[in-house]
């Protein structure tokens, strides 16, 4: 991975006190690169509100500010050929900003850094990744979808649901482990699995029967695990 800018190893950045600038410039200096660029507010604005990417971006994240405490945006551009990015931002009108602007060039193919992203930020805020979440099947941008488990755990029988992209398509492999206490949990590596898919769907719903062995104690809890496949 390789970074340009106005050094080396320096994006174009703008952090100075009370700017109110929305955009950022970056001339680019490959052919298929991938731009990612952010914004923050470090002052103290008189007006709420929801700071956005622009519509030229793909949005990773973003929250509200309000009088007192700031908040973020961040997006990308996959950039075809050498050029002059200028990424743009949205943000309520007022006084007392402090904007910081930052925008970087990867020398990379843009899925690869899309995939590495992923794995740390969650858009919708829900507490899941937008990797797991889309791992799982469910939406990244919906805080209301962060819960793959599609059925309690029925008792007796040690059956449950959960739901999952497919893993063909993904290339995780899923572990199921319960626990009678919350704490010390076990893998169940007989579990066994019945597989169907949603209609005209990539995600398919699970129905997973558990080890009567390990049907122990009066409460049992299940958890499923998504682990990337060894290549």
């Amino acid at each position: 991975m390789a970074l340009s800018g106005t050094s080396d190893g320096v994006g174009n950045t703008n952090a100075r006190a009370t700017e109110f600038a929305k955009a950022i410039a970056l001339g680019t200096t490959a052919d298929r690169s991938f731009v990612l660029s952010a914004i923050t507010n470090a002052g103290k604005p008189n007006v709420s509100g929801v700071v956005s990417v622009g519509p030229a971006m793909t949005g990773l994240n973003s929250g509200k500010w309000g009088n007192g405490w700031g908040a973020h945006a961040c997006g990308y551009l996959r950039v075809p050929n050498v050029s002059v990015v200028r990424s743009t931002f949205g943000t309520e009108a007022g006084v007392g900003y402090s904007m910081n602007l930052v925008s970087a060039e990867f020398l990379v193919e843009g899925a690869e850094v899309v995939k590495e992203v992923n794995k740390i930020y969650d858009m919708d805020g829900d507490g899941l990744s937008d990797q797991m979440e889309v791992v799982f099947g469910l939406n990244p941008e919906d805080g209301n979808e962060a819960e793959p488990i599609l059925s309690r755990l029925a008792d007796p029988g040690g059956i449950f649901r959960y739901q999952r992209m497919d893993d063909a398509l993904t290339g995780y492999e899923f572990r199921v482990f319960i626990s009678s206490d919350l704490k010390t949990w076990r893998r169940d590596f007989w579990a066994k699995e019945s597989v169907s898919r949603r209609a005209g769907s990539k995600v398919e719903v699970v129905t997973v029967t558990l080890s009567p062995t390990l049907l122990t104690g009066e409460r049992q809890f299940v958890r499923v695990e998504a682990v990337q496949k060894s290549r």
